[in-house]
C-alpha cells in the first residue's frame, strides 16, 4: 500500500521546469486531449480575428472612392477602427485567452475539463480585464526601453493568466506572484520562447493545419511549465 502511494507521488512530481521536458509533456497531453483543445483553439482564434470587422468600412471606402479627399476619410476610419479593435481585444479576446490558458493547464495536469469553461473568465470579468490590461501595459512600457526590458517583463509575467484563473488572485497580486514564481525560471521561459519560433515554422512547412497544431503545442507547453513550477514548490 505504501509502495503504491510512493509510486503515485513520484509520478506526480516527475515533471520538471525544463524547456524540453515541458514541450515533451505538452506534446503528449496535447494528443490525449486533441479534439477538445482543437475546438477551444478554433473558437478563440475566430473570436480574436473578429476584431478585424471594424476595418471593413475602411476597405469599402478605399474600393469605391477614387477622389483625393477619400484619403482623409481612410485615415479617420483607420484610427476609429484601430481603437475599436483594441477595445474588442481587451474586453473580449483577452479574457478568452485567460480561459484558453486555463483549459490548457487543466489538460497539462491530466484533469477533465469542459469546452464551455473557455468563457469562465467572464465570471471574474473586471479582475481578468484588469490583469490583461496591466500585463500588456507593463510589457509595452518595457518594450519602449530598447526592447530588452519588454522581453524580461514578458518572461516574468507569463504566469499571470494561470494564476488569476487557477489561484483566483486579484490582478495586482497575480502580477506579483508571477514575478515571484518565475524567479530562477525566467531563462527557461525565454528558451521556450526561442523554441516557439522553429515550431511555428515547422507548422507552416506542414501546411496550414500544422500552424494550428504548432500554436496549440506552444500553449500547452507554457501551461506545463507553470504546472511544473507549482509541483516544484509543493515538494
Amino acid at each position: 500500500m505504501d509502495e503504491n502511494i510512493e509510486v503515485k507521488k513520484s509520478e506526480k512530481y516527475s515533471l520538471k521546469p525544463d524547456a524540453f521536458e515541458c514541450y515533451g509533456h505538452g506534446w503528449r497531453q496535447l494528443w490525449k486531449n486533441f479534439l477538445e483543445l482543437f475546438v477551444i483553439f478554433l473558437i478563440f482564434n475566430f473570436t480574436s480575428q473578429f476584431a478585424g470587422i471594424f476595418f471593413i468600412p475602411m476597405y469599402f471606402i478605399a474600393f469605391f472612392e477614387k477622389e483625393p479627399n477619400s484619403v482623409v476619410f481612410l485615415i479617420f476610419f483607420a484610427a476609429i477602427a484601430t481603437i475599436l479593435s483594441a477595445v474588442f481585444v481587451f474586453l473580449v479576446a483577452r479574457p478568452m485567452q485567460f480561459g484558453l490558458s486555463y483549459l490548457n493547464l487543466k489538460a497539462s495536469r491530466g484533469e477533465k475539463f469542459e469546452i464551455k469553461k473557455l468563457f469562465s473568465p467572464f465570471k471574474d470579468y473586471g479582475n481578468v480585464v484588469l490583469a490583461g490590461f496591466l500585463t500588456t501595459l507593463i510589457i509595452g512600457f518595457g518594450t519602449l526601453f530598447l526592447i530588452i526590458p519588454g522581453i524580461i517583463f514578458a518572461c516574468k509575467l507569463i504566469f499571470v493568466p494561470y494564476i488569476v484563473m487557477d489561484k483566483k488572485m486579484p490582478a495586482i497580486d497575480a502580477i506579483k506572484e508571477s514575478w515571484r514564481m518565475t524567479d530562477g525560471h525566467a531563462w527557461t521561459v525565454f528558451g521556450m520562447g526561442l523554441l516557439a519560433g522553429p515550431i511555428v515554422i515547422a507548422g507552416y512547412i506542414c501546411l496550414f493545419v500544422g500552424v494550428f497544431i504548432s500554436i496549440m503545442w506552444i500553449y500547452i507547453a507554457i501551461a506545463s511549465l507553470y504546472h511544473a513550477v507549482c509541483l516544484k514548490e509543493e515538494r
